[in-house]
């Protein structure tokens, strides 16, 4: 076995014993704090998760606390979709944070 042989079978073999790839479905918890307190905002986020077709497993809202609205999102997707979805939500004016967590 040559060299390029053996490089390829131990990356081969890599591959088989690593975890799990960026390709697979997850679950994510995705928590976006929003500033004020009007619905628009909460518009806004979920005009993004569906522009981004993000598959929502369940979607809540909490009421306006000290001028701040949350709104909790339970996806299955990929993690990089999954961070890809975050930083979008980050980049919307009313988005005080975004917290991605794996379930």
């Amino acid at each position: 076995m040559d060299d390029a042989e053996c490089d390829a079978s131990s990356t081969a073999v890599l591959r088989g014993i690593a975890g799990p790839t960026m390709t697979e479905e997850r679950s994510f918890c995705l928590t976006v704090v929003l500033a004020g307190a009007d619905e628009a905002a909460v518009l806004s986020v979920v005009a993004m998760l569906h522009r981004r077709a993000v598959p929502l497993d369940e979607l809540t809202m909490t009421r306006p606390c000290a001028g701040r609205r949350v709104v909790t999102a339970m996806i299955a997707t990929t993690p990089a979709r999954a961070h890809l979805v975050a930083m979008s939500l980050r980049s919307l004016v009313d988005v005080v944070s975004v917290e991605l967590c794996q379930r």
